[in-house]
């Protein structure tokens, strides 16, 4: 079950988790937090959900078939942010949960007019309830400043620090956004209290179509958990499926965009 916000291009959002369920070969539920106009040159609109009309499409799936595992989006407004957060810890311990803590659409625009209330609520209603949280490493950035933590740029050293200030299970940290010539995934997580680290590397592909690159990211690992695998393989089973997605979308077009969409399944090019 993905609960996030509506991309009416397809290449993030909602519409991105289900392609991204749809390659690993699980069937995607869904929850709808926000209506956008948006496309691969930015947001036009945001125009949130109720939080009761949230908490109606929450019920009616979980009524109807309880989820193997859940991946949160977008929250669109602090109200939905209390409703995914009383969901989650109803849920805390049964079935995984991934997190996702995007509030800036890649291709440009703020997805929420309250980010750093949400930035505080993330924090301490959300992510302790996360199997997961799986930030890049400007999200992770402006965490640690929101913080008070500045110029820390080691990826492992961010990656623990956020597993310990946001009191979660784990923390898969995306390499994308870094300048290196190769991409590394880093997973922080606990094993008999200690703290674990994981990591995966592949070589930097020049690609324009990367819109929703986070959304498939997070959709990926879910559906890998809700698949019954361990996290860690379910980590390394996400960063080796994006780079061949990645891989398969560089000579990618839709439409007259500059920064399009995944080619999530493989479509002829």
């Amino acid at each position: 079950m993905t609960i996030g916000g509506s991309d009416p291009c397809g290449g993030a959002g909602i519409q991105a988790d289900i392609r991204a369920g749809i390659s690993c070969g699980v069937h995607v539920m869904t929850a709808i937090t926000a209506i956008t106009a948006q496309n691969s040159h930015g947001v036009m609109a945001v125009n949130p959900i109720t939080s009761e009309i949230l908490e109606q499409q929450i019920n009616a799936v979980v009524n109807e078939v309880m989820p193997d595992a859940v991946k949160i989006g977008m929250l669109g407004s602090l109200e939905n942010a209390g409703v995914v957060s009383e969901f989650i810890r109803n849920l805390f311990g049964e079935i995984p949960v991934v997190v996702d803590p995007v509030m800036k659409a890649s291709s440009g625009g703020n997805l929420s007019e309250e980010n750093e209330i949400i930035i505080d609520f993330y924090g301490q209603n959300i992510f302790p309830f996360a199997t997961v949280v799986t930030p890049n490493l400007k999200e992770a950035t402006q965490f640690l400043e929101t913080s008070g933590l500045k110029n820390i740029t080691n990826p492992i050293e961010i990656a623990i620090i956020l597993l310990r200030l946001w009191n979660t299970n784990a923390v898969a940290l995306k390499g994308g956004h870094s300048e290196n010539e190769e991409v590394t995934d880093i997973l922080a997580d606990y094993f008999d209290s200690s703290v674990v680290v994981a990591k995966t590397t592949h070589p930097r592909i020049e690609c324009k179509n990367l819109h929703g690159t986070g959304c498939v990211y997070a959709s990926l690992l879910a559906s890998f958990l809700g698949l019954g695998f361990p996290l860690q393989d379910a980590f390394m089973k996400t960063s080796k499926k994006i780079f061949e997605i990645i891989s398969a979308s560089c000579n990618y077009s839709l439409g007259n965009s500059a920064y399009g969409p995944l080619n999530i399944n493989n479509y002829r090019v």
